[in-house]
């Protein structure tokens, strides 16, 4: 009698030890999936920031360059969905050899351009580095509309962004 008690309890003592090792495989899947959510949001926070940070310095090289009259000539920074690109000259021409692209990360875009006069493109004027392109646009994440940054261009060229 006392072997079929023994044997009784060691296997409900294995039932116990498989319920626990299922509970903490959960558990530790649980944290996991906390943990890699967590990065990759900070990932993409990470990669919005940076966008916001690529496009307005390259808005204040085209402004710089324009008052130092490098070249004799007047830059501007054209905006596109998935880059910003820094060109020489009144307008700009795709595929320009000047033509300087700042892809932004896959993980964000530029959207909603509202630029006086319409268009998608920021040009300096010589002297004090006025513009005609002044206004918003926004860069924001690709899975998420909470994530994203509103950058404004004044009228005098001064750049700022929503952070």
């Amino acid at each position: 009698m006392r072997t079929s008690i023994g044997t009784q309890l060691k296997g409900a003592r294995g039932g116990y030890m498989l319920l626990e090792l299922i509970i903490g495989i959960a558990v530790v899947v649980i944290l996991a999936s906390i943990t890699a959510l967590s990065l990759s949001r900070f990932s993409e926070t990470q990669a919005l920031n940076n966008g916001v940070d690529e496009v307005v310095a390259l808005i204040n090289q085209a402004r710089s360059r324009t008052v130092a009259a490098e070249g004799g000539t007047y830059y501007g920074v054209h905006l596109e969905e998935r880059q910003a690109v820094l060109f020489s000259g009144p307008t700009y021409s795709v595929g320009a050899v000047g033509n300087q692209p700042v892809p932004l990360d896959v993980r964000v875009k530029i959207d909603v351009i509202t630029l006086s006069g319409g268009g998608d493109d920021i040009v300096f004027e010589e002297g004090m580095g006025d513009t005609t392109g002044y206004g918003t646009f926004v860069i924001k994440r690709l899975t998420s509309t909470l994530g994203q940054k509103t950058v404004t261009v004044s009228r005098a060229g001064a750049v700022s962004s929503s952070r």
